[in-house]
């Protein structure tokens, strides 16, 4: 031994911000000296004798190359059926999308598995159902193993938007102002969104439905005949409010449009921008169901 000092007297931290260990020990009772020397990128574990107490001469007793582990390998993942379009299936905004993934960990075991959005986890385990918005969106399936190593993948579900209702309205019609003083609680509607009248029709025979126990009413769809701004065709019709909408007031919606089979007169009142409209109708076409414009009367508050 040529020279000595005490170890690390200052405390210095090594790369890991650790306190480094001493690895060395001398057993006086066998003049046994241990430990464990890195020469390049290998490591000995290393056996010395005290031979030679007034000059501290050590002879090797020993050499064993120290097997170092090999690092940890993080997890193997994947999302099954990678990026994907998942149709509209209800109509409505977003959709719930089922995923299924894998992880496994060659050097021990997964601990944690986690699907994140825009970095912010939103479920965990291997085969959860997660709501997406409307449009693409990249979700990750992380994965961490017993030794803290992670690894992730991404993929990208792209959500159809439901197609453009055929009916705008839960209901055919709005909520007239109260200074009408109107007897209905519900009047047509004109759409400037698809050019569409929107309103609640009732077959009349002599002002009278065609039976006491069936009075049907139609929820319709008028189309403006683009040749003559007074003509008007019925495109489409359905049951009127068939799952029982309340209006605002939580009141059942009227039907105010009305169809007379002896006249062939059609007349309703229906909300134009903030105006409202009586109008009355012939019907001139059978076969396309065009109905001509005879009066027209824009209403008033009353007095």
């Amino acid at each position: 031994m040529n020279k000595f000092r005490e170890f690390n007297t200052g405390n210095v931290l090594n790369e890991n911000e650790e306190l480094p260990d001493c690895s060395g020990g001398f057993n006086p009772a066998t003049n046994l000296y241990t430990d464990i020397i890195g020469v390049g990128l290998d490591a000995f574990a290393l056996t010395f004798e005290l031979t030679d107490s007034i000059n501290l001469d050590f002879t090797l007793l020993g050499i064993t190359v120290v097997e170092t582990p090999p690092p940890n390998e993080p997890p193997a993942v994947n999302i099954a059926d990678g990026d994907k379009n998942i149709v509209d299936t209800d109509e409505a905004e977003g959709e719930s999308v089922s995923f299924s993934a894998t992880a496994t960990d060659s050097d021990g075991t997964v601990t944690l598995t986690e699907w994140l959005i825009e970095g912010t986890v939103v479920a965990t385990g291997l085969t959860p159902n997660i709501a997406l918005p409307d449009g693409a969106t990249v979700v990750t399936f992380r994965a961490t193993d017993d030794d803290e190593a992670s690894s992730s993948t991404n993929v990208t579900i792209t959500v159809e938007a439901p197609p453009p209702s055929e009916w705008p309205f839960p209901y055919n019609g709005v909520t007239p102002d109260e200074s009408l003083g109107l007897d209905v609680n519900n009047i047509g509607i004109f759409n400037p969104d698809d050019g569409f009248i929107y309103s609640c029709l009732r077959i009349l025979t002599n002002g009278l439905p065609g039976s006491e126990e069936e009075d049907p009413q139609f929820g319709v769809g008028f189309e403006l005949v683009p040749a003559d701004e007074f003509i008007i065709r019925l495109i489409k019709f359905k049951d009127f409010n068939p799952d029982g909408v309340l209006n605002e007031n939580g009141e059942l919606p009227d039907c105010n449009g009305v169809f007379e089979t002896t006249t062939l007169i059609y007349t309703d009142t229906i909300q134009v921008g903030l105006d409202a409209i009586a109008l009355a109708f012939e019907l001139i076409a059978s076969d396309y169901l065009d109905f001509r414009l005879i009066e027209v009367t824009l209403l008033q508050p009353s007095p």
